[in-house]
C-alpha cells in the first residue's frame, strides 16, 4: 500500500469516517454460550460517491452497501464498514496519518488487544494481584480434584500445562495454589454448563474502552451524542469562539 493512498484514506476517515465499539448481549439471550456482553470494534465511512468506500474495501477488506435514507429528495449513501480484526488492522495503518480521530482509532486497537488468550484466563489476573502466588498455601492433586470436581488427575495436569490452573512441581509432584483453585472451583460449580464468565477485570477493561470511545464521539455544546441530536445543533468550537 502506497503512502499516498494511506494518507488519502486517513483524510477521508478524518472527514467522513466513524470509529466505534458495539456492545451486544444477543449471545447471552439466544445462543447462551457466554455470560458477558460481547464487545467488538467497528469503523465505517459514508459518502455519496462509491469511490472511497470501494478503495477502503480493496485496501482493508470489510464490506460496502448502498444505504437509502428515508424521506423525499434524500440521496443514497455508499457505506463501507469493517469490524473486529478488519477494524483493528485498518486503524493501526491509519493512526499515524489521522489528525482528528487518531485517539478514537487507538481505542479500537486497544479493544482488539483484549482478545488475547492470556487476558481471558482467570489465572493471568490472579497473578497480577498475587505476584508471589507460588509461596502461598498449596494443595495436592487429589485435594484439587475435590475442589474442582474433576474425576481424572490427567485433567489437572492438562489444565496446569495450559495455564488454566496455577501450580508448580515439588518432589516431582504437582502442587496447586490453594486460593486460586478454590476460586476457580467455585466458578465451575456456579456455571455447571461449562460456560465460565470472563474475568471481571477483563469485562471492566472492555467496558472502560466502550465508555471512553463513547465519550470521544460525543459532540455539541452539552456533549450531545451525534446519534441523538434534538433541535438546533452548534459545534463545540463555534460555541467556544462566542
Amino acid at each position: 500500500m502506497s503512502r499516498e493512498i494511506t494518507c488519502y484514506l486517513a483524510g477521508a476517515m478524518d472527514a467522513d469516517g466513524s470509529f466505534g465499539i458495539r456492545r451486544s448481549s444477543c449471545r447471552i439471550r439466544n445462543q447462551q454460550d457466554c455470560v458477558s456482553p460481547v464487545y467488538y470494534g467497528r469503523i465505517s465511512l459514508k459518502q455519496v460517491q462509491k469511490v472511497v468506500p470501494r478503495l477502503l474495501q480493496e485496501t482493508f477488506g470489510g464490506h460496502i452497501h448502498l444505504y437509502q435514507p428515508k424521506g423525499p429528495n434524500r440521496r443514497g449513501l455508499w457505506v463501507w464498514e469493517g469490524t473486529c480484526g478488519v477494524a483493528s488492522r485498518a486503524c493501526q495503518v491509519l493512526i499515524p496519518h489521522l489528525r482528528i480521530k487518531a485517539n478514537r482509532a487507538q481505542v479500537v486497537v486497544d479493544l482488539d488487544q483484549t482478545k488475547l488468550k492470556k487476558f481471558r484466563m482467570h489465572s493471568y489476573w490472579y497473578i497480577q494481584e498475587h505476584p508471589n502466588w507460588a509461596s502461598e498455601s498449596d494443595i495436592g492433586v487429589e485435594s484439587a480434584m475435590g475442589l474442582l470436581e474433576y474425576s481424572c488427575p490427567k485433567s489437572i495436569s492438562q489444565a496446569l500445562r495450559a495455564g488454566t490452573l496455577l501450580g508448580f512441581k515439588r518432589n516431582h509432584k504437582w502442587r496447586l495454589n490453594l486460593e486460586f483453585t478454590a476460586i476457580y472451583g467455585a466458578l465451575r460449580v456456579g456455571h455447571p454448563r461449562g460456560v465460565l464468565p470472563h474475568p471481571i477485570e477483563l469485562v471492566a477493561w472492555k467496558q472502560r474502552l466502550w465508555e471512553q470511545l463513547r465519550q470521544l464521539n460525543q459532540v455539541g455544546v452539552n456533549g450531545t451524542p451525534a446519534t441523538n441530536r434534538t433541535g438546533y445543533f452548534e459545534p463545540i468550537d463555534s460555541a467556544l469562539q462566542d
